[in-house]
């Protein structure tokens, strides 16, 4: 038995990509730059992250009106000597040139994040627990902090994995390894829209008829068995047509060609005229 997913590509995606784009809107004259990261991040779903490295007293000056979040950075940061990064939804300070530390009750600490293979992770997320100071591992899955205390702890985390506390103690290096989570997997919903953990928390519904249903009547086609099987499935077809020729669409849209949804099985296009009705246990 197969299980089968229609994917079907909407020209909208791409206007509602570009919608998502934060737009900024700032007027700050002399104020530390801790005021003007918060007020930036309250407009959009970033969040900065640095170490203590990063002077975040120094006083900055901008004035910005619906403009993108990389604009506005380029803004911020040019009246200072730090470099930013953004990934995924963090932005990462660092210090553009060596800057020698006024703090001396820290160490520089470093290390790189694998996991259970020996694989670099890049993108985990290192924290000093109990604050929002920290750094997230690079494409080699190295990463560095300045000036950690020996009693501070460190969390690491990232998506898919459990989350791992490590006291720095009087350590310089550490590594860490993560290993893959279980929990809260089972129920992974992947659409052409998104990847949601949560049937409920889907923006949509999700249609699901089973094999059995569709082979109460005489077994004929897919695009034939599916009539009436699913709301929002509607299949095209003449009296004079063949089975070959029946057309499905999905809320009345075909695909960009006019050829109705794609289908799938086993990571291969096919035509929904050559799937085995026996072989399918459930259409969603």
């Amino acid at each position: 038995m197969k299980q089968f997913v229609f994917i079907v590509a909407f020209l909208s995606m791409v206007g509602m990509l570009h919608a998502q784009t934060p737009k900024i809107d700032l007027s700050l004259k002399n104020v530390p730059l801790k005021v003007c990261l918060s007020a930036i991040e309250k407009q959009c779903d970033y969040t900065f992250m640095y170490d203590n490295s990063i002077d975040v007293n120094q006083n900055v000056t901008i004035e910005a009106k619906k403009e993108n979040l990389p604009v506005v950075l380029r803004k911020v940061f040019s009246q200072t000597s730090i470099r930013y990064e953004i990934v995924g939804k963090h932005i990462v300070l660092k210090l553009a040139v060596s800057v020698p530390s006024k703090a001396t009750e820290g160490a520089k600490l470093m290390g790189k994040v694998t996991d259970s293979k020996g694989e670099p992770l890049p993108g985990v997320t290192i924290v000093i627990q109990g604050t929002t100071k920290g750094t997230i591992s690079d494409v080699n899955g190295d990463y560095s902090l300045q000036n950690v205390s020996p009693n501070e702890t460190l969390e690491f985390s990232f998506v898919g994995m459990q989350s791992q506390n490590v006291s720095v103690g009087n350590k310089h290096v550490i590594n860490v390894v993560l290993s893959e989570s279980t929990t809260g997997l089972n129920e992974v919903v992947v659409t052409a829209l998104n990847i949601n953990r949560d049937k409920k928390s889907l923006g949509y519904s999700i249609q699901q008829v089973s094999g059995k249903d569709l082979n109460v009547a005489v077994p004929t086609d897919l695009a034939t068995s599916l009539a009436g099987q699913i709301s929002g499935i509607q299949v095209f077809g003449s009296a004079s047509s063949s089975f070959d020729d029946s057309q499905i669409r999905i809320r009345g849209v075909n695909d960009l060609n006019g050829d109705g949804p794609l289908y799938v099985v086993d990571g291969t296009p096919i035509s929904h005229t050559d799937i085995d009705m026996e072989s399918v246990k459930s259409i969603s």
